[in-house]
């Protein structure tokens, strides 16, 4: 079934661009650009609602990149156990901070309506567990036979739990022309005790991509 809705003037009037898209108890529509908001539409009523919510202030941009990228590459949003959420890695995309300064927040969207009975209402951004993690606590804090020190990315939330969320980390890159890797692993990471709670490493023989298209996590995330 089609619906004609009138978008929001944040979202016509910039290039809005759906990066991650997902439903809220099966009763609302969520479109995600991880570098705008979010649009969200009531999917039953009659009189479609179409609602824009913007992303943070600490993680908005004062303006869009000239080349946009994938910017799922440093942060991600998701409908977790009733809980709206972000995950964002702030310096990840900036060419001048140092890779050891690059900090991994997480968010959670309060709003005062109720979801679950199709009442978005308006809400708020908080951030969860306090002060962001810096990647260079997080090597600190955890010892991987031939983790790289690069700052993960691509990261991926539990539909088990709202606190974890999972990461690919890689020292893939060209060496001579070609592409060539010493190990790639996938972290599972408590954002409140900001520790690597479990981490495996993926098999050899993967194909060599810079940013994969694909994780694996283990099964009982969902």
């Amino acid at each position: 079934m089609r619906k004609e809705v009138c978008l929001p003037k944040h979202v016509s009037e910039y290039p809005f661009r759906t990066d991650v898209a997902f439903p809220i108890h099966g009763v609302f529509g969520c479109w995600v650009d991880l570098y705008m908001g979010m649009v969200l539409c009531d999917l039953h009523s009659d009189n479609t609602c179409v609602r824009f919510v913007p992303l943070p202030e600490d993680y908005q941009m004062s303006s869009l990149p000239l080349a946009r990228g994938r910017p799922s590459v440093h942060s991600t949003v998701g409908f977790i156990n009733g809980d709206l959420k972000l995950v964002y890695m702030d310096g990840y995309d900036d060419e001048e901070c140092p890779r050891d300064q690059v900090t991994i927040s997480a968010w959670s969207y309060r709003y005062k309506g109720n979801f679950s009975i199709g009442e978005p209402g308006l809400g708020e951004w908080i951030r969860d567990h306090g002060t962001p993690l810096r990647v260079t606590d997080l090597w600190a804090n955890m010892s991987v036979p031939g983790l790289p020190k690069r700052p993960p990315m691509c990261p991926v939330l539990s539909l088990s739990d709202a606190d974890m969320v999972y990461f690919f980390s890689s020292d893939i890159a060209y060496v001579d022309g070609h592409i060539a890797t010493k190990g790639e692993h996938v972290l599972c990471l408590d954002m409140r005790s900001k520790k690597v709670q479990s981490w495996r490493k993926c098999p050899p023989g993967r194909s060599f991509q810079l940013i994969p298209s694909l994780i694996g996590i283990p099964s009982h995330c969902y």
